[in-house]
């Protein structure tokens, strides 16, 4: 098995240093390696956030990618370091739950604990667990070594409450405020399938009301509220050209309601 890339995800931000130091690490060991940045924007310790952001992006990278996550509010304690691979894609995380919800539909073939020293840099300090041990071990992986020699088989994985599910009633969907992107747009966890072919009289959050869900950003007014089912395959509230979770001071846990016909 050849992993073609590994993709990284942190809570570090863009103004320190640490994100690319890590780099530095993994590119020391394998030079030619190609490591994707899928973000270091998550909010300091936010374990759920990132493992939403792992959910909704690791699917579209190629087969075996090796996808890295550092959102370790643990550094430095007892929490293990994890290694977990399926028939898809390998996932290298400290054992936080951060995994939860990128694992749940698919089959663990192999979960290792990672805790091979000698994959590990000379020095390792009880703060930065990102260069001193996941950058070198990524490095590693990438230029070839196996899973197997991480570390022994690890037990079970830590795990993050389920997603909250939605409420089907007679003529209505009560759901709930997941995250929020870089533009404010509303995330929840009302899915598309089962509602695609149902006619949609209004969605309806914070004491303000969409008239129905829309094809695409572009078709309301400047200004103005819309729902759409968004590339995440779920129902997402927006302000056209505008941020809807500041506008309507919405915060995560939130209930949305989808008016069906």
């Amino acid at each position: 098995m050849k992993i073609p890339l590994a993709t990284l995800t942190t809570d570090f931000g863009l103004s320190d240093p640490f994100v690319g130091i890590m780099k530095g690490v993994a590119l020391g060991v394998a030079p030619q390696a190609r490591i994707v940045d899928l973000t270091h924007l998550v909010p300091p310790q936010g374990v759920a956030e990132a493992a939403l952001v792992l959910k909704q992006s690791w699917r579209y990278f190629p087969k075996y990618s090796l996808h890295t996550v550092v959102v370790d509010p643990g550094v430095g304690s007892h929490r293990d370091i994890v290694l977990v691979r399926t028939p898809s894609a390998l996932f290298l995380a400290p054992d936080n739950g951060v995994l939860t919800y990128a694992l749940e539909d698919q089959k663990i073939l192999d979960a290792r604990q990672v805790s091979n020293p000698h994959y590990f840099l000379a020095s390792v300090s009880n703060t930065f667990h990102g260069r001193d041990i996941f950058a070198p071990v990524m490095g590693h992986l990438l230029r070839g070594v196996s899973p197997a020699l991480m570390g022994p088989a690890a037990g079970s994985l830590q795990l993050l409450p389920a997603l909250p599910a939605f409420q089907a009633q007679a003529g209505s969907v009560k759901g709930m405020v997941l995250s929020a992107d870089h533009f404010g747009n509303l995330l929840t966890n009302i899915p598309q399938g089962p509602f695609q072919a149902r006619k949609i009289r209004g969605v309806g959050i914070r004491g303000k009301r969409v008239p129905g869900v829309f094809p695409s950003f572009a078709s309301v007014e400047l200004g103005s509220l819309g729902a759409v089912w968004g590339s995440s395959g779920h129902l997402e509230i927006f302000l056209r050209n505008g941020n809807a979770a500041q506008s309507l001071q919405a915060h995560v846990g939130d209930e949305v309601v989808l008016e069906l016909e």
